[in-house]
């Protein structure tokens, strides 16, 4: 029994000092490795600075022939109507553009910015654009082509130039684009927001439009109503000069007045409503106010040195290590394969 013990602790024993071999063994191999890896790095240390000095100063001289791009920005606050009659307009299913009286909701402002609608016709008006006077489809190069396919790419490529950021909390819009020129960036993005306030400025107009022929009508068949009304009391007056003796007489009163007064308190209420509506029709006030009118940029957005030769610098060296790492493993198998390249060549001769 004892002995049968015995062995067993034994077996044990063999096999956990060989576990401890094999994870010894495994340490120091992978301790070699790491240090196997660093003397590649440190043995071609000069082959790594000089392609990071290259990649870098390659960067930093492409980065004068990269065509520059000015950022001009705006922010615009939406104007939301004053009117009293919002409410008589969505109870009679007038369109209002989103919000009510003419306003649009903040959210689809991105959508109108970006329509073809607002955009078209700034793709043809003429620009001075890299001191020559052209419009932004013949900028682009896309003239003499089918006019369709014409306007989809110039519009396609004026949507990519435009950056649309809504802020809901300070119920404000920033709207910006990008451009080669820094004098066209400007002029384009004015053109763009007054097209807006035009489109904007012309819905509210057509939707007060409709408001006042809605109420126009409505005010005459309340007219109707009232005149009718007032004529049954009348009637019922003289057709009932004594009615303390009679309590239905007295009800059929009280509700004939009831009628005249409720007639008559939603003519004045339409007749007012009618008279602002004709204001709102006529009226020409800008819808989006300007808080930062758009300016022409004094530097360039785009190429950002900096920010390049810190990527080249990183991703140089980062690549650098591989090579050499790589090289320094397989030193041996490249320049086989590079012997044999050439051999091969030189056969081919």
């Amino acid at each position: 029994m004892y002995a049968i013990d015995f062995v067993s602790s034994d077996k044990q024993d063999n096999g956990r000092m060989r576990r401890m071999v094999k994870i010894n063994s495994l340490n120091i191999e992978n301790t070699n490795f790491k240090e196997r890896l660093f003397s590649h790095v440190i043995k071609y240390r000069l082959y790594l600075i000089l392609f990071v000095t290259f990649a870098t100063s390659l960067t930093f001289v492409t980065s004068f022939f990269i065509k520059p791009l000015y950022k001009c920005s705006t922010i615009l606050l939406p104007q939301s109507s004053d009117s009293k009659f919002g409410e008589l307009a969505q109870l009679a299913g007038i369109r209002a553009g989103g919000t009510g009286d003419g306003d649009v909701d903040i959210q689809l402002y991105p959508t109108i910015l970006t329509s073809e609608t607002i955009l078209k016709n700034i793709l043809y008006d003429k620009f001075k654009i890299n001191h020559k006077l052209q419009t932004l489809v013949e900028f682009w190069g896309l003239y003499n082509i089918n006019k369709n396919i014409e306007l989809e790419l110039a519009l396609e490529k004026l949507i990519k130039i435009i950056e649309l950021s809504v802020d809901s909390r300070t119920n404000s819009i920033k709207v910006s684009i990008e451009f080669p020129d820094s004098a066209a960036s400007a002029l384009i993005l004015s053109k763009i927001v007054d097209n807006l306030d035009s489109y904007l400025r012309q819905t509210r107009r057509t939707s007060a439009s409709e408001r006042r022929m809605w109420i126009e009508s409505r005010l005459k068949e309340i007219k109707l109503q009232l005149d009718k009304s007032e004529s049954e009391l009348t009637k019922f007056k003289e057709s009932n000069r004594i009615l303390i003796s009679s309590p239905l007489l007295q009800e059929e009163m009280v509700r004939l007045q009831r009628e005249v007064e409720i007639n008559s308190t939603i003519y004045i209420e339409l007749a007012k409503n009618f008279e602002l509506s004709k204001i709102e029709e006529i009226k020409n006030t800008p819808v989006v106010n300007i808080l930062d009118p758009p300016r022409t940029p004094g530097f360039k957005s785009w190429p950002k040195k900096a920010i390049l030769i810190m990527i080249a610098f990183i991703f140089s060296v980062l690549l650098g290590i591989l090579g050499v790492i790589t090289y320094g493993e397989y030193r041996t198998t490249i320049l086989n394969s590079s012997n044999w390249i050439l051999k091969f060549i030189s056969r081919r001769k």
